[in-house]
C-alpha cells in the first residue's frame, strides 16, 4: 500500500502556483471567447468586500464575463447632482461678470458723455 502511494506522489508533476494560476486564465478566457452568452443576470459590482463600485453589471451565467456596466441609480443621481453643482457655479460666475460688464459698460458711457460734454462746450 505505501509504495503505492509513493509511486503515485513520485510519479505526479508538482506544479506551482503561478502555472496553475496561467492554466486557469488561459482556460477562462477560452470559455470566454467560446460562450454565446445567452443567459445573463445584472449585478452590483464591488470592488472589494462591502465596498460597491457605484456600478452595475451585466454577467453571463456560463462564462461569468462582464458584458455591460452602468452606473447605479444612486451613482447616477449623484454624478447628476455634482453636474448641477458645477453649473450652478459657473452661471454664479458667468452672472458675475455679466454685472461687472454692465458696470464697466455704465462707467465707459459716462466717459463718454462727460468727454463730448467737455469738447462741445
Amino acid at each position: 500500500m505505501y509504495n503505492f502511494i509513493y509511486d503515485i506522489n513520485k510519479n505526479l508533476k508538482m506544479e506551482t502556483y503561478n502555472q496553475l494560476s496561467k492554466e486557469f486564465d488561459k482556460k477562462v478566457k477560452e470559455l470566454q471567447s467560446k460562450c454565446p452568452h445567452k443567459k445573463t443576470y445584472w449585478a452590483e459590482h464591488y470592488w472589494a468586500l462591502a465596498h460597491s463600485s457605484g456600478y452595475k453589471v451585466r454577467v453571463c451565467n456560463r462564462c461569468r464575463k462582464i458584458l455591460e456596466e452602468k452606473p447605479t441609480e444612486e451613482e447616477r443621481e449623484k454624478a447628476q447632482e455634482e453636474w448641477f453643482k458645477k453649473q450652478e457655479r459657473f452661471d454664479k460666475k458667468a452672472d458675475k461678470e455679466v454685472h461687472e460688464a454692465k458696470e464697466l459698460n455704465k462707467k465707459a458711457r459716462e466717459v463718454v458723455k462727460r468727454a463730448k460734454k467737455l469738447f462741445l462746450t
